[in-house]
């Protein structure tokens, strides 16, 4: 029995994403899937809202903008010790670059997405974590 078997078909997402029509979309696609989404705008905010609530699975933005980028945001969830230390992150990115691969994993990301996020692509992850 997996993960998803486990906690059901709904999960509770957190989606890390500074541009508003990138975080309609992503809301759209995992609602339909039947998923509850939550949204913050900044790392700032993901980690405030990390702290507070435990949530299946992070897509993180790797290239949010002022402040704290999604790699930076993710090393601090990770070694928080707090409810989302072992929480899916997955990066959602148009760095394709290897050097950007290889510090997501480096920070804990456990898998790495190029946009556009699709319905295909999450449908594809979930397979893999869950």
């Amino acid at each position: 029995m997996g993960k998803l078997d486990e906690i059901g078909d709904i999960m509770l997402v957190l989606v890390v994403e500074d541009m508003v029509i990138i975080q309609v979309g992503t809301r759209a696609m995992l609602t339909k899937l039947g998923h509850e989404v939550a949204i913050a705008s900044t790392g700032e905010a993901a980690l405030e809202m990390a702290d507070k609530t435990k949530y299946d699975v992070i897509f993180m933005d790797i290239g949010l903008g002022d402040g704290m980028n999604g790699l930076e945001a993710t090393q601090k969830i990770k070694e928080s010790g707090g409810l989302n230390a072992t929480t899916p992150v997955v990066a959602v990115t148009a760095h394709v670059e290897t050097e950007f691969m290889d510090k997501a994993a480096e920070v804990g990301i456990v898998e790495y997405v190029n946009k556009p996020l699709t319905r295909d692509k999450i449908t594809t992850v979930f397979e893999r974590i869950f």
